[in-house]
C-alpha cells in the first residue's frame, strides 16, 4: 500500500468508485483496498454507499472547515439593574500580558456591506489593520450591512449587489478572523429596518451570536480596564440629518449634556470624519499609597467627540444625487489608550491597496 498516496487517493475518490476500480488504479488487491479505506485520511470523510446494482462504492469528500473564533485576551461583564435585566453598560478587562505600551480602539461601522456604494478597498484596509496589529481592537457602531428591503425608502432595494440574507452570511465570515478583537456591537438604522418589520436584528442573530461579540440594541457605555487604568467610552450609531460639520458635531455631542465625564463619545451614521475636544471640570480626591484621602482638588479632564468615517463611495450613489457633501474616505481614526492612563485621538490615512 506504499504506492497509494493519501492525496492521490483523495483525488481519485472525488467521485464514487467501486473496489475493483480503486484496486486497478493503484495496483492493489481488493482486500488491501478495504483495509486502506478503514484508515482515516486527514481532512477528508469517507462516504460508502451502494450503486443501483447493489455494489459498494466509495467517495472521499473534504471536511467542512471548522468555523471557530480566535480566543480573546480580554473578558467582560455587563451591568444589570435591580431586577436582573441587562443594561447597556459593559466593562472590558484587557490582559496585562499584552506586550504593548498602548491600545488602539477603532470605531468600525457604516460599512453598508452589499450596497452598490460599498467601498471594498477601504473595508479591506480596515480588516487588514485590525488583523495585523496585536494592540488594535474595535467596536461596531451599526450599518454593517445595507439591508435594503422592499419597504425601504426610494429605490435602495435596487442599489444592492446581493440580498440581505447573503449580506449577513458573507459579513459574518469576513469578520470571523477579527471577531475576538471586538469589544461591543450595536445596530444602525439599516439593521433597524428588519427590527421594525419583524423584531429581528440581523447583526445580533446573524453575526454577533455566532461570533461571540457582545451585542447591545442601543447606545452603550464601555469601560476598558487595562494596567490599573479605566478608559471610558459612550458609543452610539447616531441620528442626524445635518449636512454641515458643525451640525453633525452637535448631534454627536448631545450625550455630553447628560453623561458624566467620558473620555470618548463616538458616533457614526453621517458618513463624515470630524472630532471635537471638550474640557470638563471634575472633583477629585488625592490619596496616598495606602489609599487614604490626603487632599481634594478640581481638575480639568478632556473628553473627545468623534464622528467616524464610512467605507462607502460617493459618486453614483444616493449621496451624490442628493447633493450631499462628499463622504470622508481613505482615513482611519483611533482612540489611543496609553499604559500611563493618558489618552488621545490618532487620525491617519488608511493604507488602501490599489487594484492590480
Amino acid at each position: 500500500m506504499d504506492n497509494c498516496d493519501p492525496k492521490k487517493l483523495a483525488e481519485f475518490l472525488c467521485v464514487s468508485r467501486n473496489l475493483r476500480e480503486i484496486a486497478k488504479h493503484f495496483s492493489l488487491s481488493e482486500e488491501m483496498v478495504q483495509k486502506l479505506l478503514l484508515k482515516k485520511i486527514e481532512g477528508y470523510n469517507l462516504f460508502p454507499a451502494k450503486d443501483r446494482d447493489g455494489q459498494m462504492i466509495y467517495r472521499l469528500a473534504p471536511e467542512p472547515p471548522a468555523k471557530t473564533v480566535a480566543p480573546k485576551i480580554w473578558y467582560y461583564d455587563v451591568a444589570k439593574d435591580e431586577t436582573g435585566a441587562s443594561q447597556p453598560y459593559i466593562q472590558v478587562v484587557v490582559s496585562d500580558d499584552l506586550p504593548a505600551k498602548k491600545l488602539k480602539i477603532y470605531p468600525f461601522g457604516d460599512i453598508h456591506y452589499g450596497a452598490f456604494g460599498h467601498d471594498e478597498g477601504a473595508f479591506r484596509a480596515y480588516l487588514k489593520l485590525l488583523l495585523e496589529k496585536d494592540h488594535a481592537f474595535f467596536v461596531i457602531i451599526g450599518d454593517v450591512i445595507e439591508n435594503a428591503l422592499a419597504s425601504s425608502i426610494g429605490g435602495s432595494v435596487y442599489e444592492q449587489v446581493m440580498p440581505p440574507h447573503a449580506q449577513v452570511l458573507s459579513i459574518r465570515e469576513i469578520l470571523r478572523p477579527i471577531a475576538h478583537k471586538c469589544f461591543a456591537a450595536l445596530p444602525g438604522n439599516h439593521e433597524e429596518r428588519s427590527l421594525k418589520l419583524a423584531n429581528i436584528d440581523p447583526l445580533e442573530f446573524g453575526v454577533c451570536d455566532n461570533l461571540g461579540i457582545p451585542y447591545f440594541s442601543e447606545p452603550v457605555y464601555l469601560d476598558v480596564l487595562w494596567r490599573g487604568n479605566v478608559f471610558t467610552f459612550f458609543i452610539q450609531h447616531g441620528k442626524s440629518g445635518a449636512q454641515t460639520k458643525g451640525g453633525k458635531l452637535n448631534a454627536a455631542s448631545r450625550p455630553l449634556l447628560t453623561n458624566e465625564h467620558t473620555m470618548f463619545t463616538v458616533m457614526g451614521h453621517v458618513h463624515d470624519l470630524t472630532s471635537g475636544k471638550n474640557v470638563k471640570r471634575c472633583r477629585e480626591f488625592v490619596r496616598d499609597k495606602n489609599g487614604e484621602v490626603v487632599n481634594m482638588r478640581i481638575v480639568e479632564r478632556v473628553e473627545y467627540v468623534i464622528i467616524c468615517p464610512a467605507t462607502y463611495r460617493f459618486f453614483s450613489t444616493y449621496a451624490s444625487r442628493a447633493g450631499y457633501s462628499p463622504v470622508a474616505q481613505s482615513t482611519v481614526i483611533a482612540c489611543v489608550l496609553k499604559e500611563d492612563g493618558t489618552y488621545y485621538l490618532d487620525e491617519k490615512p488608511l493604507e488602501i491597496e490599489k487594484p492590480q
